[in-house]
């Protein structure tokens, strides 16, 4: 498995110190992914006292290995339906930090294509979803594969998507909590958390008014947060294409099980992920990665050549 793009062209490195001694802060903050740094940048925002701690480099886990889409459609059509105006809302804030903060993340709106290969489904999917979401479109096979450039059966049109780089955006966000007074830690592992807030660390410990605790796994003084969580993997190749593109400037997934994703990176470069399985389900027979270069050629008719191979997590809530 080659390292993933985001990591490839932002590479690791430490940024910031590990953090030694005993500390206070108003909020402590554990984990530096997404969550994390966008949790200790509002903090740092409104005049908090803020420490972000990650135990290796910040947007160094699950963070690093995303496809980065910024989407209102969730796994299923029944979680989006209550989701969809926090997801309006949530790609507002985001496109506001970028432009007020002037952060160049390769940031851009994008409409999104959600296809089916199979003819007569998402139309209950489309019904459901037009009630929130007026303009909301249906395309038929023919103006859906016209837009695709591959056939399908039909698709939901999705105006106001977006992507960005994501390690772009988060560690000039890192530098932003700086400059707001807040204090960033790498290399500093937490051994325990205790209730009412004191961290002890390998090297040192932090005193918090609050503790806001943004890992993909919760700490093992937490089991009911991790009781509440379905671990999966999910797979993620690169791969690049001469022109002509073999389909158009969007967002993509489709209605398979499981499903799959897919978005340019750069002008002949694009990034598909897919294949999720449960983490303590059966290892799968063939290569995860395999099975996305072979999805992605059947769908296009071209071959690809592919540069990137990586995996990540996904923890499904109830």
């Amino acid at each position: 498995m080659s390292e993933s793009y985001w990591i490839e062209t932002v590479p690791l490195k430490r940024r910031f110190p590990p953090l030694e001694g005993s500390r206070q802060a108003e909020f402590a903050v554990v984990g530096g992914g997404i969550a994390g740094l966008a949790a200790a940048y509002f903090l740092s925002k409104a005049g908090k006292k803020v420490l972000l701690i990650e135990q290796n480099t910040l947007a160094s886990g699950d963070t690093g290995y995303t496809t980065a889409f910024i989407s209102h459609f969730l796994d299923s059509t029944t979680a989006t339906l209550k989701a969809w105006p926090a997801g309006e809302e949530a790609l507002k804030l985001f496109q506001e930090v970028v432009e007020i903060e002037k952060i160049d993340c390769e940031f851009r709106l994008l409409d999104a294509i959600y296809f089916t290969l199979q003819a007569g489904n998402l139309r209950a999917d489309f019904e459901a979803l037009k009630k929130i979401e007026p303009g909301l479109k249906f395309l038929e096979s023919r103006e859906a594969s016209e837009l695709s450039k591959f056939k399908v059966e039909g698709a939901l049109y999705i105006k106001n998507e977006a992507q960005f780089h994501i390690r772009k955006f988060l560690l000039a966000l890192a530098d932003i909590i700086v400059k707001n007074g807040g204090a960033i830690f790498e290399d500093t592992e937490v051994l325990e958390i205790t209730r009412d807030g004191k961290i002890f660390l390998a090297h040192g410990e932090i005193q918090a008014g609050k503790v806001l605790i943004t890992t993909g796994i919760a700490p093992v003084q937490f089991p009911e947060i991790n009781k509440l969580l379905t671990p999966y993997f999910t797979y993620v190749i690169a791969a690049d294409f001469k022109d002509p593109r073999p389909f158009g400037d969007y967002l993509f997934w489709d209605d398979e099980e499981p499903y799959h994703y897919f978005r340019w990176v750069s002008p002949s470069k694009i990034i598909l992920g897919g294949e999720d399985r449960l983490m303590k389900g059966p290892r799968p027979g063939a290569s995860p990665h395999e099975n996305l270069k072979k999805f992605l050629e059947e769908l296009v008719g071209r071959a690809a050549v592919l540069t990137h191979t990586w995996q990540g997590s996904i923890f499904m809530t109830k």
